[in-house]
C-alpha cells in the first residue's frame, strides 16, 4: 500500500450562478475570473493532497446548477464520497435549493456521504440575505460543516475542501475501506477547461 494514492470523489452542488465553478477554479489554480461562464453539463479536475499522512487523489466534479441540466445530475453522484453544497449569501432562495439538493443526494448516495455547506460571496457584505447563524443552523441540522467562502478573496476555499477531504479520509479509516485506490475510473487528471460528458451507460470519462 505504500506510495499508493487513495482516490476520493467530491462533487459541488447548488443553483446556477452561486459560484461553484469559481470556487473550484480558485482552489485548483489560485485565480478568480469574474467573467466565468456558467458550467454546461459538468467538468472535473484533480488535486493531489496529503491528508493525515495519507496520499489522496481528490477528484472534484463541478456540476451544472441550471434546472434544465437537473435530470443529468444523478449521473455524477456515482461513487461520491463527499459534497460541497454551495449557496449564494446574497440570495436566500439559493439556500432553500441547497436543502433540496441535500435530500436528493441522500436519496441517491446514502446517508454516509460527507457534507459541507458553503455560503459563497461572503465578500458582498452589504448585499447578504443569509446570516452566519442561519447558515450554521441549517448545516448543523443536515449533519454538515459550514463555511462562508469567497472565490474573489479566497476566504474559506482551501479550508472547505480540506475539511471535507479530512472527514472523508477519517470515515473511510473507521470503515476499514481501502477500496478507493488510484486505478478507480474517476481518478484521472482532466484539464481545467475541458468539459466532461458521460459516456453511454453513465460511465464518466473522469
Amino acid at each position: 500500500m505504500a506510495g499508493r494514492e487513495t482516490a476520493l470523489k467530491v462533487i459541488l452542488l447548488g443553483n446556477g450562478r452561486v459560484g461553484k465553478t469559481s470556487i473550484v477554479q480558485r482552489y485548483i489554480t489560485g485565480h478568480f475570473d469574474s467573467r466565468q461562464p456558467s458550467t454546461i453539463q459538468a467538468a472535473c479536475v484533480q488535486k493531489s493532497l496529503l491528508v493525515n499522512g495519507k496520499k489522496v487523489a481528490l477528484t472534484i466534479w463541478d456540476t451544472a446548477g441550471q434546472e434544465r441540466f437537473h435530470s443529468m445530475a444523478a449521473v455524477y453522484y456515482r461513487q461520491t464520497d463527499g459534497a460541497l453544497l454551495v449557496f449564494d449569501l446574497t440570495d436566500a432562495d439559493s439556500l432553500t435549493r441547497v436543502k433540496q439538493w441535500v435530500r436528493e443526494l441522500h436519496k441517491m448516495v446514502g446517508d454516509d456521504v460527507i457534507l459541507t455547506i458553503c455560503g459563497n460571496k461572503a465578500d458582498l457584505v452589504g448585499q447578504r440575505q443569509v446570516s452566519r447563524k442561519q447558515g450554521e443552523a441549517y448545516a448543523s441540522s443536515a449533519g454538515a460543516v459550514y463555511f462562508e467562502t469567497s472565490a474573489m478573496t479566497d476566504q474559506g476555499i482551501t479550508e472547505a475542501f480540506l475539511s471535507t477531504t479530512q472527514r472523508v479520509v477519517a470515515a473511510k479509516a473507521l470503515q476499514g475501506d481501502d477500496a478507493a485506490e488510484e486505478d478507480d475510473d474517476f481518478g484521472l487528471t482532466v484539464n481545467w477547461d475541458e468539459e466532461v460528458e458521460p459516456e453511454q451507460g453513465g460511465k464518466c470519462k473522469c
